[in-house]
Parts: C-alpha cells; structure tokens; sequence
C-alpha cells in the first residue's frame, strides 16, 4: 500500500523509531489532501446534475442526484434537505449553488462515489 510506504520512509529516531511529531504532520496532511480529493469529486458530481449548465442546482436536479448516490428515495425527506440548503443562499430562488451543496455534503457525512473521485488531489 502507497500510504505504508510513504510512513516507512519519514524521519526515524536513533532508535529506529519514526519520530511522532513527523508521523502526526504527515497524518494531517493526508486529510487534507483526502478532503481536497473528496470535494472535488463533489464538484463533478454536481456538474453532472446541473443538466441546464446554470451552475446552480434545481429541486429536480437536486432530487436525481441525491436518488443516484444514495439510499434516500423519500421526495418529502430530500425535498426537506433541499430547502435547507436553498436556505443557506442568499438570494431567493429556490437554488443550490456547489459552495452550499459541499457544505451540506459535509454536514450530512455524504459518501462520495469512487467514479467521482481522482486519484490525486488538486493541486492546493
């Protein structure tokens, strides 16, 4: 495994220990990287239900994508999640935009499926 390997490499002590300070840096740096990969995955999830290119998505768009990537088929209980996160924008369209769907995506803990997701992150 690729994460192994890059463990066995960082700084060892005398002892042939790897230094914790090290170990923890390169955990929180993995996260992040982690994070960074997953919302983007999040963003070419919502591009591809954004069907009218408006950058924005509809309770209809919304609605398929949430039905394609999870469990959840209860049109009360999506359309209840949808009008939280429409309450998040500023204006008064009744419309998602990718900032507040990645925050709901966060709240909620939402899996982002394997084809979305790239092998490397972004560059920061």
């Amino acid at each position: 495994d690729a994460v192994i390997e890059e463990v066995g490499r960082l700084p060892k002590n005398e002892a042939g220990n790897i230094i914790i300070h090290n170990l923890l840096m390169f955990a929180i740096d993995y996260h992040k990287r982690a994070l960074i990969r997953v919302k983007a995955g999040f963003m070419k999830l919502f591009l591809q239900h954004d069907t009218n290119g408006d950058g924005v998505l509809e309770l209809h768009e919304f609605t398929a994508m949430i039905k394609s990537v999870s469990t959840m088929s209860d049109e009360r209980e999506i359309c209840a999640l949808y009008e939280e996160a429409a309450a998040f924008e500023d204006d008064d369209d009744d419309t998602i935009t990718k900032e507040t769907f990645a925050e709901l995506a966060s709240k909620y803990q939402f899996e982002c499926p394997p084809e979305y997701l790239d092998d490397e992150p972004p560059p920061e």
